[in-house]
């Protein structure tokens, strides 16, 4: 379980510590009204009520191919959820999950915590899409790999 821990803890420090200086980049790139506002990282969906934006980061074990275990590798899928808050949620929910995979790509150990990172997935969820009521939200999905212990 160290390792579940140690990767939430490390794409927490991410998200607080580098993706400000990200997403201001982006908002200058894109040179428009729109500012993407920093995270609040929390715990749970209770917890986050009415604090927005803000991000939570679950985890679980991926698939282990057999070279995953021959080399003893294990794999974690992280999931990164966001909500933005404001106005043009949904355009802040690409600007965040692209922040996010600059973050990523820059730092693929994660502090040195990881043998590799990658994001694999982006999905975006808006009101009245499939009959979603609860908001606009990114999901941004991590592979991470770690030597066995």
């Amino acid at each position: 379980m160290i390792s579940e821990c140690a990767i939430v803890k490390a794409l927490l420090a991410l998200l607080q510590n580098r993706m400000p200086d990200e997403l201001a980049a982006i908002d200058t790139e894109e040179d428009d009204d729109t500012r993407s506002l920093p995270l609040e990282t929390i715990a749970d969906e209770e917890e986050r009520g009415s604090r927005l934006p803000s991000a939570i980061v679950t985890i679980g074990k991926a698939e282990t191919t057999e070279k995953d275990r021959i080399v003893r590798r294990e794999t974690f899928k992280a999931t990164v959820s966001i909500r933005p808050s404001g106005e043009r949620r949904a355009l802040q929910c690409y600007r965040y999950a692209a922040a996010l995979s600059r973050v990523i790509a820059a730092d693929p150990t994660l502090g040195g915590i990881a043998t590799a990172s990658l994001v694999t997935a982006k999905d975006f969820l808006f009101p009245g899409y499939a009959g979603r009521e609860d908001g606009y939200r990114a999901l941004i999905t991590v592979t991470v790999s770690m030597e066995a212990a």
